[in-house]
């Protein structure tokens, strides 16, 4: 309900229809994990080997749109709180940087930055032919 550019949401703990075992702080907590797993599996791309083929070094800019419904990270689960990607980039972004740092360079790829612009954010994948990750594959690579 808005008022006065606030908006509230109202969350009944007693409906015992809608969550009959669970209580309303763990029922948001458990979502929120749901939420913050499904945004950090969207940024990274399966198999990002087969999308950065190139014979010579190439630099991938994979764009994140946080404009209106863009914005809402869309859950399985019906749910009454919408969490949103901006906040969770905002208020978890260095986690979430070690997060597909961690995943890219198990791929052989570099991720160069990660940044805002406007509304949307970006980050910058590059692929050096002949770089290896010694960290995972070892001094002989």
């Amino acid at each position: 309900m808005p008022q006065e550019g606030w908006e509230f949401f109202i969350l009944d703990p007693a409906d015992k229809n809608k969550y009959p075992h669970e209580k309303t702080q763990s029922i948001y907590n458990k979502m929120y994990t749901s939420a913050y797993n499904k945004l950090i599996e969207d940024l990274c791309i399966p198999n990002p080997n087969e999308l950065l083929q190139c014979d010579k070094d190439c630099t991938f800019l994979y764009f994140i749109s946080c404009e209106a419904e863009n914005d809402v990270i869309k859950l399985d689960e019906n749910y009454e709180y919408n969490f949103l990607k901006s906040v969770f980039l905002e208020k978890k972004g260095g986690v979430i940087k070690k997060c597909i740092h961690m995943y890219y360079n198990s791929h052989n790829i570099y991720v160069k930055s990660m940044y805002k612009d406007g509304f949307n954010y970006y980050i910058e994948l590059e692929k050096k032919n002949g770089w290896c990750n010694k960290l995972t594959q070892g001094p002989l690579c």
